[in-house]
């Protein structure tokens, strides 16, 4: 029970850690941007495969 707790302030401080650096980055913008971003992502599978993404207990994307 404690490793879960221990897990979940290390979550909740990196994801404070991460808003607080896109606050800065966001305030240093002097101009608003207009242009666009654009992402293409191309992927060619040769066979069948099963991808997938989900959060494990310590808080990290596998």
């Amino acid at each position: 029970m404690e490793r879960k707790n221990q897990g979940l302030i290390l979550g909740v401080t990196i994801c404070l850690i991460l808003l607080s650096v896109l606050g800065a980055v966001n305030a240093a913008q002097e101009e608003p941007v207009t242009d666009a971003w654009e992402l293409i992502m191309d992927l060619t599978v040769t066979q069948p495969v099963r991808m997938a993404a989900f959060y494990d207990e310590n808080f990290g994307v596998t």
